[in-house]
């Protein structure tokens, strides 16, 4: 038995008209791959569109390709994504399973004896905003265990889109994600996990089986581009063996390119990008270009970019990527007197300490608990917060989206009084 095991495509992700073309291509590259490969099946574990209602241009190719596979006689399962999962639960992959282009395996909705034919049994966990799919973690394992009783014989495939402890990038393991361990699963011949984007190849020697993350099948962010992350894994199994191989899917080479901008000016930075560049040669490259530092005076915004941009375009890059998330300006930095030092990761333990040190720190030394008039408490300011974090609905436009927001906020009650009262 053979299979390719895939996830994190997030088809529609990237706005850049470029971007979004190398990331389909990266997708058929991958069904093409299938095909050559005339594997039995197609496992996509989640995310493969970006957002719940993507783009319908992005569908309809997505759909093309996918069909290919049935043309081939290649089955093609998947489970819902974090990203392609909304609110309501409602996601497009229930299009293509009603469509019958892929088969959802999730074990909410899962028949079964669908596979009571094959010499295989998948059951996923599709994930879920916030990584709540791992409060689903002892009914998923239910479902499982009856399964396999039932499919004694059978090779056992589970597919995960959801953080695995023992899998997180160093980078994550201090944050006190909600994921699941691998002790705490059921045996099985193979765990497809999709969600993290680092490629990972675990092997669980007591359970003689692999867990593995294939990573994206195009890169989704700017560090991603830098890491070169855009492969699958092809999966061979056997009676009494396994082997795993992964292909690498995108062929652009990426040029990176930082800056840095302390004690310099717009214009100094500027004509020292333009000079480095002349320096370079980006024949069809994805050109990265990340400046950090602080100026030493004006603005971010007058950085010569079109002209940067103009010069990589005439040197002959596909297309610039740019990050200036971490430049700053000496003139128009943000000056406060607050001193927070935190060694939590709890996001509402982090805002406490936030407003905590806010309230104390205000120059007539409101305390965080006291309750003066026309002043709020450190309670009034997180059940403010609390009140603002609402998700949108499927189909709501940005417009009604905010008024709703707002809407619900203006209603919340302080001491009594409606915050739209209290702020007038």
């Amino acid at each position: 038995m053979k299979f390719l095991h895939m996830a994190d495509c997030h088809l529609g992700g990237w706005r850049d008209a470029k971007l979004m073309d190398l990331s389909l291509k990266a997708f058929n590259k991958a069904i093409d791959t299938a095909i050559s490969e005339k594997v039995d099946f197609v496992l996509i574990a989640g995310d493969l569109f970006d957002t719940a209602i993507p783009n319908f241009n992005i569908v309809k190719q997505a759909i093309k390709k996918l069909v290919e596979l049935k043309h081939h006689n290649i089955e093609c399962y998947i489970i819902p994504g974090s990203h392609d999962s909304s609110v309501t639960g409602s996601s497009f992959i229930d299009i293509l399973e009603v469509g019958k282009i892929c088969k959802n395996v999730d074990f909410s909705s899962l028949n079964p004896d669908y596979f009571k034919d094959k010499p295989y049994i998948l059951v996923g966990l599709a994930g879920k905003r916030r990584n709540l799919e791992v409060k689903d973690i002892e009914a998923f394992k239910q479902n499982v265990n009856n399964m396999r009783l039932k499919y004694p014989d059978k090779k056992l495939i589970l597919t995960m889109h959801t953080n695995v402890s023992e899998l997180l990038p160093h980078e994550l393991e201090n944050l006190n994600l909600l994921s699941i361990s691998i002790k705490d699963l059921p045996k099985a011949d193979y765990y497809a996990l999709g969600h993290i984007h680092t490629p990972f190849i675990y092997e669980i020697k007591n359970k003689k089986s692999y867990a593995v993350y294939p990573g994206p099948t195009f890169p989704n962010s700017f560090d991603e581009l830098i890491n070169g992350y855009s492969q699958i894994a092809i999966v061979k199994m056997n009676d009494n063996s396994l082997e795993i191989k992964t292909v690498k899917l995108d062929e652009h080479k990426i040029i990176d390119i930082e800056f840095n901008a302390n004690n310099k000016t717009p214009y100094e930075l500027t004509e020292e990008i333009i000079k480095k560049i002349e320096n370079e040669s980006f024949d069809n490259k994805i050109a990265t270009l990340k400046i950090k530092g602080k100026l030493r005076n004006g603005r971010p915004s007058e950085i010569d970019i079109e002209r940067i941009s103009n010069s990589i375009t005439e040197k002959g890059a596909y297309v610039l990527v740019k990050n200036m998330n971490a430049l700053t300006s000496s003139e128009f930095e943000l000056k406060t007197d607050l001193n927070i030092e935190s060694t939590n990761s709890n996001l509402q333990d982090i805002e406490k300490e936030v407003v905590k040190s806010y309230l104390q720190n205000k120059k007539d030394k409101v305390a965080p608990e006291q309750s003066i008039s026309g002043q709020l408490k450190s309670q009034d300011i997180l059940s403010i917060i609390s009140y603002l974090d609402i998700e949108k609905k499927d189909g709501e436009t940005n417009k009604t989206f905010c008024d709703r927001v707002i809407e619900h906020a203006l209603k919340l009650d302080i001491e009594g009084t409606k915050l739209k009262d209290f702020l007038k």
